[in-house]
């Protein structure tokens, strides 16, 4: 079958022919054997590349870049380098199997720049808001000890596993959201629309209405007339807190404060760490030296003020101290979490003792989530089905009493 190639013989010196062979790698195996470096290769049948109409990204999601686009390119890619596959035909095979139109752009340019002779990690690395350093940094590597395999692998994992923490999380959550917001609904809808109707047939009858009642419809009227008044603060106050978080400033003090919070602060926590150690983990054992290691690893990090003590932590190890003696100093790590490392180090089995210690917190969050989710689920129900029974009972009371009186 014959392919319609276009390959760089220098950084100026496209060329373009045509060749034979049985499947396209064929084709690119061939081409790599002329001495040339491959930027396409395609059928004969089909358009050259050149005619081809690039993709444009569609408006609205099919243009954001999400987490799972990301998570779908490294097990393509570490596949296809795993079975072989030369990186810049891989590059372009996985481009062609992406299916968000942005972000098949960005695989495609890396795919050119490693074709004019850059490695993989400096492409990674002109993507910065998509790859983090430490993707970067471990790639990196790779390349050098030429492990880009088993590192291409390892990321493939550990991508894949924070997805699946992150979804169960949320699956976990979604019940009870859907819960407060019904009854949250419920409630205010019977309280703006339903009670002042019922408020003003009892006016019109002169009745004397019970305590329960009365306070309802008061409480009624006050939502009735400031509920805009109420809305128009919130989207305020939500404005003016979202403004405060984009500083550094404020999102440091904000997250401090989250960190406080009673069983949300020690989930953060966990949740942090736990990244933070599997990413240290992943890192030191891919060969990344220890300085470059903790500071790729704080990218993890979501919260500011656990990535200013991690910050801390790494200048106190990059002069000359310890890990376990840099995260015992820190307010938020405990102390036995510190003890883990300092066996580790001890043992010369650090990234050993960081993935245990990330699977321990792992387990604890998971555990956390679940107990929580427990909890907060019945408390919901129970709390909402009481609000919901006073008001209910409220607006019959009267009717009972005009039964009554009738009789």
């Amino acid at each position: 079958m014959k392919y319609t190639y276009t390959a760089k013989a220098g950084p100026a010196d496209v060329r373009q022919g045509t060749i034979e062979a049985e499947d396209v790698k064929s084709a690119f195996e061939r081409v790599c054997r002329l001495g040339f470096v491959p930027m396409d290769i395609h059928p004969q049948a089909d358009p050259p590349a050149s005619r081809r109409v690039p993709a444009t990204p569609l408006p609205g999601r099919s243009r954001r870049l999400r987490a799972r686009d990301r998570i779908v390119f490294l097990r393509q890619l570490h596949g296809m380098i795993d079975a072989d596959v030369p990186l810049l035909y891989s590059l372009q095979l996985v481009a062609s199997q992406t299916k968000n139109p942005a972000f098949r752009e960005i695989v495609e340019q890396m795919a050119r720049e490693v074709s004019d002779g850059a490695s993989l990690s400096l492409a990674l690395a002109k993507h910065p808001g998509i790859f983090p350093n430490y993707l970067v940094a471990m790639v990196r590597s790779g390349e050098m000890s030429g492990q880009l395999k088993t590192v291409l692998g390892r990321l493939s994992q550990f991508a894949q596993q924070q997805q699946e923490i992150a979804e169960k999380i949320q699956g976990s959550l979604i019940y009870p959201a859907i819960v407060l917001s019904m009854g949250t609904l419920t409630v205010f809808v019977l309280l703006t629309f339903v009670v002042p109707r019922l408020a003003a047939m009892f006016a019109e009858m002169g009745q004397n209405l019970p305590l329960a009642t009365q306070v309802l419809i008061a409480v009624s009227g006050l939502l009735s007339k400031v509920w805009w008044i109420l809305a128009a603060a919130g989207i305020l106050f939500a404005g003016r807190l979202k403004s405060v978080y984009a500083t550094a400033a404020g999102k440091e003090k904000i997250d401090s404060f989250l960190l406080t919070l009673p069983f949300w602060g020690k989930f953060l926590i966990n949740r942090e760490l736990e990244r933070l150690t599997r990413t240290l983990g992943i890192l030191l054992s891919s060969g990344v030296d220890m300085a470059t290691a903790l500071a790729s690893a704080q990218e993890v990090v979501g919260n500011a003020a656990i990535r200013t003590q991690m910050r801390i932590a790494s200048q106190e190890v990059a002069a000359g101290g310890s890990l376990a003696g840099a995260l015992r100093a820190r307010s938020y790590i405990a102390s036995d979490l510190a003890g883990i490392v300092q066996v580790g180090e001890e043992t010369g089995r650090l990234e050993v003792a960081l993935q245990k210690l990330a699977e321990n917190l792992e387990q604890d969050s998971g555990q956390m989530v679940k107990t929580a989710t427990t909890l907060i689920e019945p408390v919901l129900i129970l709390a909402i089905g009481l609000i919901i029974g006073f008001m209910v009972i409220a607006l019959l009371l009267p009717i009972f009493d005009m039964n009554f009186i009738s009789a």
